[in-house]
């Protein structure tokens, strides 16, 4: 794993849904290893709209769009948006195949 190595930080994760009302019905926390690079980046989304980033998380992990990050672990936590400005949303996940394709280094932009 040649990535691996890189990956520095512990970061935390919620999957998200919508509940239907406006909000969000969290799901998790799920641990990852990863590189956090807080620094603004452009970005497309989908729909066409361009964006900055104010994160950069890479990673061989793929976490879904619309999840919330933390940079560090956290326990006990079902509702993630208590932890306030530290928390980012997940915006746009882009995968990179190693030269062998044995393994996906992942570029996630958050803000």
């Amino acid at each position: 794993m040649a990535f691996a190595k890189m990956m520095p930080h512990k970061i935390t994760y919620w999957r998200t849904e919508s509940d239907g009302y406006g909000g969000y019905k969290f799901y998790g926390p799920h641990y990852i290893s990863g590189r956090w690079e807080t620094r603004p980046e452009e970005v497309a989304l989908g729909n066409g709209e361009t964006i900055v980033a104010k994160d950069i998380v890479y990673t061989t992990e793929e976490v879904p769009l619309g999840a919330f990050a933390y940079k560090g672990l956290v326990t006990g936590v079902v509702d993630p948006t208590i932890l306030g400005s530290d928390l980012k949303q997940v915006k746009q996940v882009q995968g990179v195949p190693n030269i062998r394709g044995g393994e996906t280094l992942y570029k996630i932009y958050l803000r």
